[in-house]
Formats: structure tokens, sequence, C-alpha cells
């Protein structure tokens, strides 16, 4: 046999193994892709299984809190933290599932996150139904403030009705007290009659000269009396003077005595030139006030001078200086 004829039979047999071991590598690489694939289409599906879990948890919550912030608007911010917090944690568990590569202890860890988005979901539900007990319950007191109140009111209105009544009573009192009051005082007032002024020039600082001229006087003297008034209770009673210029300006000066009083005519705070307090007995009195002129400048014209008793006016004249 030729050395040809010998190798052939080594070449086919060589052939012939490589063919099988070929064939055989081929069938073992199918079967693990055939592995592979399936694990890939069983983490897929688990991993599509999580999402939907997920979507589903997620939107019956949303729903759910939709639902009890409609039924409560006190609850509306408070519940819209609690969707935000969840929307949050949804995003983050589906950062995770969406790797798609997921391991056993991955896919463990997502749907252990899963069961605590349901917990937090449940623990927020049971927050906005206790949360609603306790306003139910704020509600009701205050509704029962309410009555309490509006019972309040009324005996508040009715209480303020009764104050205006006696509000008005007193006024109308105290006004029929001003009136007799005023009546009183009218009927005690002490009368200036005969009042007489005149302007004199001090000579030696002590000896009064009469003159007629304003630029020459020194002194101005204002002479009255007092006339009897039987009801006027005996004691101390105050007359002020008044002498005004022909300008129509008080002559006053503080430190000479002057001083204000309320006219109890015109209810005004006006300017007196000198007071003099005098124990009234009952009987008619003659009074001479002195005003020293000063600095104060006297013009020509007519003076008037007027003499009020308890507010009032109790007698009036005029003169004239040149």
């Amino acid at each position: 046999m030729s050395n040809s004829n010998k190798t052939l039979p080594i070449v086919l047999g060589i052939l012939l193994a490589l063919v099988i071991g070929v064939n055989i590598w081929l069938l073992v690489d199918k079967f693990n892709k055939k592995k592979v694939i399936e694990e890939t289409q069983q983490e897929l599906s688990e991993t599509e299984a999580l999402r939907v879990e997920l979507d589903e948890k997620y939107n019956t919550a949303m729903a759910q809190l939709d639902e009890l912030k409609d039924e409560n608007d006190e609850l509306y911010d408070r519940i819209e933290e609690q969707k935000e917090a969840l929307r949050k944690e949804k995003s983050k568990i589906n950062r995770l599932i969406s790797r798609g590569d997921l391991s056993a202890q991955e896919l463990a860890d997502a749907q252990q996150m899963i069961s605590g988005f349901q917990a937090q979901i449940s623990g927020y539900v049971a927050e906005i139904d206790q949360l609603k007990a306790q306003n139910s319950t704020l509600t009701a007191e205050t509704v029962t403030l309410k009555e309490e109140k509006a019972g309040l009111e009324t005996v508040i209105e009715t209480k303020e009705e009764e104050k205006a009544v006696l509000s008005r009573e007193k006024e109308d009192l105290e006004s029929e007290k001003k009136v007799l009051s005023s009546k009183v005082a009218i009927g005690q007032l002490l009368k200036a009659n005969y009042i007489t002024a005149k302007a004199f020039k001090l000579k030696g600082g002590t000896v009064e000269k009469e003159v007629k001229k304003a630029k020459a006087a020194d002194r101005l003297k204002v002479c009255f009396q007092v006339i009897e008034n039987k009801i006027t209770p005996t004691g101390e009673n105050t007359l002020h003077m008044r002498i005004i210029n022909p300008r129509g300006e008080t002559i006053a000066v503080d430190s000479q005595g002057s001083g204000s009083f309320m006219n109890e005519d015109s209810g005004e705070t006006i300017r007196y030139t000198k007071a003099k307090t005098i124990n009234y007995v009952n009987m008619a009195e003659d009074l001479c006030l002195n005003w020293d002129i000063g600095d104060v400048d006297l013009t020509a014209g007519v003076y008037n001078v007027e003499v009020y008793n308890k507010g009032y006016l109790a007698g009036k004249n005029t003169f004239e200086l040149k």
C-alpha cells in the first residue's frame, strides 16, 4: 500500500474529529447562549414586574392622596409634601430598576425598596386620616366655640345696649346737673356795679395824679361795688378783672398776677388782667384793683373793663385815654 493510501484515513480521521469537536463546541455555545437569554429574559421579566408593581402602587397612592386632598382643603399643603416625597422615592427606585442588569441581590434590594415604599404610602395615608380626625374634632370644637361666641356676643350686645342706655341717662343727668349748677352759680353770682376806671401818674412812686393821656399813665385803677346777694354762701370768693385795649387784646403780664380762667358762657379759656379774692359776708362791698403799667405800652383809644365771678360776666364798662 502506498504512503498516500496510508495517510488518507488519518487525515479523514482528523477532519472528522475536528468536525465533531466544532459541532460539540457549537452545541455547548448554543446551550450557554440559550441559558443566558433565558436568564436575561427572566431578569427583564422580573424587572418589568417590579416596574409595573411600583407604578401601580405609586398611582394608587397618588389617587388616594388626591382624594384625601379633595375631602379636606386644610390638609392641602401637607398632602402635597407627601406626594413630592413619594415622587422622589419612586425616581430613586426607578433608577435602580432601569439599569437592566440587576444581580439577584440588587433585585432583592429593589423589592425591599418597593415594600418600604408601600409602607411609606401606608404611613402617609394613616397620618392624613389622623389629621382628618383631629380636624373633625377641631371643627366640632370650633362649631361649639362659635355657638358660645354667638351667645356671648348676644349677651355683650345686650350689655352694650344697657350700657348705652345708662350712658345716655348719665349724660342727661350730667347735662341736668350742669344746667342746675349753672343756675345755682348764676343765682349766687356777685354782681359788680358802678365800674369806673382811671389812669394815674405816680409821683415819688406813691402819690397818684389822674391823667387822661395814655403815654402819661403809670397806673390804671378800676373800682366797683360788689352788690349784696343773700343766697351767695359766705366765705372766699374770687373776682377776675379784664382790661382790654383798643386792639381787643387783654392787658396781661403773668409776673404781675395775670392768668387764665374758664368763661362758662362760651366754654373758652380767656386771659384776665388781675384777680382779687374777698371774704364775702352777704353785704355790699366797695373794691379797687390797681394795675401798674410797667413795660406795657398804652395807646390812645377806648378801653373795655370786664369783671367776672364764677366764670360768668358780673359787670362791664368802658373808659377812654387820649
